[in-house]
């Protein structure tokens, strides 16, 4: 996907298989919730500039500082991005 040429569509796409993808990792996932959201920060960290700042995407960037100050905050956030396209919403 390039970030120039892009549409909200193309994003809303991405952004579907990407947070349903990260949802089932995270689910069956045999890392502990610390490196789970590292890996979401270093995801967000190459993410075009244009997707970047749009929700649910900033999402992967703030679990991080969430999760090392509060776990269960960090859960809420992670959830509310994993449905984030289930209430119709586009990135």
């Amino acid at each position: 996907m390039s970030a120039g040429r892009a549409d909200s569509s193309s994003y809303a796409a991405f952004g579907k298989y990407l947070f349903s993808a990260l949802q089932k990792q995270y689910e069956g996932s045999q890392f502990n919730p610390e490196t789970y959201s590292i890996g979401c920060f270093c995801l967000w960290y190459y993410l075009p500039e244009a997707v970047k700042a749009k929700e649910p995407f900033s999402t992967l960037c703030r679990v991080k500082t969430y999760w090392d100050r509060n776990d269960t905050q960090a859960w809420k956030l992670l959830q509310q991005a994993f449905a984030f396209y289930d209430s119709g919403n586009t990135a």
